[in-house]
């Protein structure tokens, strides 16, 4: 009985366990989500509460950055007060009849004049006159008013170019159309409206300026030349900051030239900022449309990448460059400008803070004024003469410009410069681009024009996929054209082929890749020699690509710099030695070639390579050459084939190809020398020049070789080419003779002999 019992209370025990201990598990499941839950919602209500923070902390940001604006701008907002009670523009147009009336009451001759001698008794005549840095403050609030107003003016036009639907354009009291009607006759009020503040601000600066201008004037004529032209009357020993320190009151003409330099700044801004409004407004057309938008059209014409891949993670190019395109100054030279755009990378105001007062101010270089944007600042000013005094009307009067000697003194203080300013600053000497000789006598003045280091010319890594696969098709078909060449040169050959069994002998295919190892080596000594020089220069250079022929095979190779040359002297020694050195020894090669054709033995000559004697008469210096070394040649009809010695074969591609490359076109090595020789300016005439010639030429003796390489410039090697640092330092004369002596040779290289086709 007590086992039976005991047995029933294990199985009612085992019961209860597995009922209870299932019941305990799912309290527990229940229990777990609740948790989960409250920690969810827990951190729910943080997130939510740090949101508002940040939003509370956002608004105290944009009120921050309100008030310590309202600060800044303070006094200025009080003298542009003050200028439009002057100037009569606090006045509400509707009192006037409305904006036209307004306006040809303004615009009256006697109003204009009382205008303008209104603001300028207000400048001479006031208790103290506005400080140079309180104007520039001036300036930057009535263009941001301007900028305001141009927005508003653009809302506006989005508004009246809203379309009514037929069903709605009938009159009917409440009607959509009578509230578009209401609406656009609103929009026509404020647009007047808008339209006549960016008129008043603008003419109100305008006078500010002037009045200022005057000053200046009136000064001169009182007291003398102004500062910035006194500094031609310093004596060599003269210290510029000594002098400038001793000059009491403000210099109107210097402060005036400053404010126009900021003016020119802020409207180059507002204009890039008027096309991304408008670029806004056709990408939002575009997208209704389903179009393309306006960034991969600038993407497809100005050759930017659309999205930057792992080639070209180190090159920062957007989209925006159509804006900076827009809002770069006339004074950015063209060879210079593709680079700082394409680039993208700003300057920081901080650093040409510092290259002012650490690098610029210690030199013998005086700034007299200063224009920048965000990604390029030029300096404008003047070096203490080599004579006593200089007059702006003697010879001697540009020796007071900034010489290459004095730059190169004022990079040295760049490379020495406080928080290693060179790591984020680079300086260019020109002439100054916006030279007028209505103004500016004795010639250009020079100028220093920085950019961020960053600024550089195209690197290999951007080449992109593209890139890469178009240079090895080139090298692949150069290889093939080489081949061809130095086959076909056999071709007129009788011995070429075996009579008894049809197969090319094994002596001609020996000789066609000895003379394509010859047409190579030619061209690997080209590109040795500028291997050399630019490592002797300190000048860096990409791969070179092969430019293949039908003709001959090879025209020669593209050698990309990668870093600027620091004066005109190294672009010229750098792009000269190539071709020098292979037209040169392309010379000797073929007066050799020549003599030991006609010294060869009979047994030599049936494996000769073989012309039609035309070839010969189709350069006039090849031409020159054979009557001088193998006269009889040169009397053989046209169609007559001639023997003739390897080595002439391979002389004739270095000759074609090194008289191609000194012609002076685009970025070629011709192109190169000639910018280095007569500045950007004049090589570009001289480019197109060049291109008329070969027009000439080709339309004349139909030379499909010319043809070639005038199309083949156009497309790759028509843009200009890199900037050197020293853009203004002349190269010696014994280069310029040099540089003549060989275009000429080069001329005649492709011109044909007397009574011969060219090429």
């Amino acid at each position: 009985g007590s086992l039976g019992s005991v047995t029933t209370y294990q199985k009612s025990v085992r019961f209860r366990g597995k009922l209870y201990g299932s019941n305990h598990h799912g309290l527990s499941e229940s229990s777990s989500a609740s948790s989960a839950e409250e920690k969810a919602r827990s951190l729910r209500e943080k997130a939510e509460a740090l949101r508002k923070e940040a939003s509370l902390a956002s608004v105290e940001l944009e009120a921050d950055k309100e008030t310590a604006k309202k600060r800044k701008y303070e006094q200025a907002e009080v003298f542009i007060y003050e200028i439009k009670d002057i100037l009569d523009y606090n006045r509400p147009i509707e009192q006037s009849g409305g904006a036209e009336a307004y306006w040809s009451e303004k615009m009256k001759e006697e109003i204009v004049e009382s205008d303008k001698q209104a603001v300028y008794d207000k400048l001479k005549r006031g208790d103290q006159l506005p400080s140079t840095n309180l104007l520039l403050l001036v300036a930057e609030r009535i263009f941001e008013r301007r900028e305001e107003c141009l927005k508003k003016l653009r809302d506006l036009e989005m508004i009246r170019d809203e379309k009514i639907s037929p069903e709605a354009s009938t009159f009917t009291i409440g009607n959509a159309f009578n509230q578009q009607e209401e609406k656009l006759k609103k929009a026509d009020d404020e647009t007047a409206k808008y339209g006549v503040e960016i008129v008043q601000y603008m003419t109100m600066w305008d006078y500010i300026v002037r009045a200022i201008e005057k000053m200046g004037v009136e000064d001169e004529e009182e007291f003398g030349m102004s500062l910035d032209s006194s500094l031609y009357q310093l004596d060599e020993s003269s210290d510029v900051k000594a002098y400038v320190s001793q000059q009491k009151g403000a210099d109107f003409t210097s402060m005036a030239k400053e404010l126009r330099a900021k003016e020119r700044e802020l409207m180059m801004e507002s204009m890039a900022n008027s096309a991304r409004r408008v670029v806004a407004g056709i990408n939002e057309k575009a997208e209704k449309e389903k179009d393309p938008p306006v960034d991969s059209f600038v993407e497809q014409t100005l050759g930017l990448p659309g999205k930057i891949d792992d080639n070209r993670k180190d090159f920062n190019v957007t989209s925006s460059a159509l804006y900076d395109f827009i809002a770069l100054p006339k004074w950015v030279p063209g060879s210079l400008g593709g680079l700082v755009v394409t680039s993208g990378k700003k300057i920081e105001q901080s650093d040409l803070k510092l290259l002012k007062e650490e690098v610029l101010d210690g030199s013998r270089f005086y700034v007299s004024s200063k224009d920048s944007t965000k990604l390029v600042a030029i300096y404008r000013g003047f070096v203490q003469p080599s004579r006593k005094s200089v007059s702006r009307n003697s010879e001697s009067y540009e020796e007071a410009g900034l010489s290459g000697e004095v730059f190169s003194e004022i990079v040295e203080r760049l490379n020495h410069a406080p928080d290693n300013l060179s790591d984020r600053v680079q300086l260019f000497l020109y002439d100054d681009p916006e030279y007028s000789p209505k103004v500016d006598y004795g010639g250009p003045q020079k100028v220093i024009i920085a950019t961020s280091k960053s600024v550089q010319p195209e690197q290999g890594e951007f080449r992109g996929t593209g890139g890469t696969a178009l240079a090895a098709v080139s090298t692949i078909f150069s290889c093939v054209g080489v081949l061809s060449y130095s086959l076909l040169s056999f071709a007129l050959n009788e011995n070429l082929y075996d009579p008894s069994t049809g197969d090319l002998k094994s002596v001609f295919v020996q000789g066609t890749i000895v003379m394509s190892g010859g047409i190579i080596a030619l061209q690997l000594l080209h590109e040795l020699s500028h291997w050399i020089t630019s490592k002797r220069l300190g000048i860096k250079i990409g791969l070179p690509v092969p430019i293949p022929s039908l003709q001959i095979g090879l025209l020669g190779t593209i050698t990309p710099l990668r870093s600027f040359p620091n004066s005109r002297t190294e672009l010229f020694d750098f792009a000269f030695a190539g071709p020098a050195t292979t037209f040169l020894i392309s010379v000797i090669a073929y007066m050799c070639g020549l003599s030991l054709t006609v010294n060869a033995s009979v047994d030599s000559i049936p494996f000769f390579p073989v012309w039609p004697a035309a070839i010969f008469k189709s350069s006039f210096l090849t031409g020159c050459m054979a009557s001088l070394l193998a006269s009889k040649i040169m009397l053989l009809p046209a169609a007559t084939p001639v023997p003739i010695h390897p080595l002439c074969t391979i002389a004739e591609v270095g000759l074609v190809s090194s008289a191609l490359n000194l012609l002076p076109i685009g970025r070629t090595d011709g192109g190169r020398v000639s910018t280095s020789v007569f500045g950007d300016k004049s090589a570009q005439a001289l480019s197109l020049a060049t291109f008329f010639f070969m027009a000439v030429v080709c339309l004349t003796k139909r030379s499909v070789l010319l043809i070639f390489w005038g199309l083949f410039t156009l497309l790759f090697q028509r843009t200009p080419e890199v900037p050197t640092r020293d853009n203004v330092t002349e190269v010696h004369d014994g280069r310029f003779t040099f540089y003549c002596v060989m275009l000429v040779l080069s001329i005649l290289t492709l011109v044909p002999f007397p009574g011969g086709l060219a090429m």
